[in-house]
């Protein structure tokens, strides 16, 4: 946790994985945090989904993935890419349990 704000608004991210509808897909979404992820040198890295690109054209890869899990700090709208909403649930539907 961090004493001031660090990350506040808009984003567009471009998919980097298959698991939701392919490489180079683009859905915009919110984020709003007072954290950040500290990984210590020598730490097991986690997988990420996608890049993000904020306001000053800046990226950074986000999406943490952990077998079946997709965590972030960004919220999606999936009204700004249906396919993409579309292929979050068909992947979710293919994990067997």
């Amino acid at each position: 946790m961090l004493p001031r704000l660090r990350a506040l608004g808009y984003r567009e991210v471009m998919s980097m994985k298959k698991r939701f509808i392919g490489r180079g897909a683009k859905i915009r979404g919110h984020e709003f945090h007072y954290s950040e992820i500290y990984s210590p040198p020598g730490a097991k890295t986690v997988d990420t989904a996608y890049l993000i690109e904020g306001s000053a054209k800046t990226k950074r890869r986000e999406g943490y993935c952990y077998k079946y899990c997709l965590g972030s700090y960004l919220h999606l709208h999936f009204g700004s890419n249906a396919n993409f909403a579309l292929g979050f649930v068909t992947a979710c539907r293919g994990i067997e349990w």
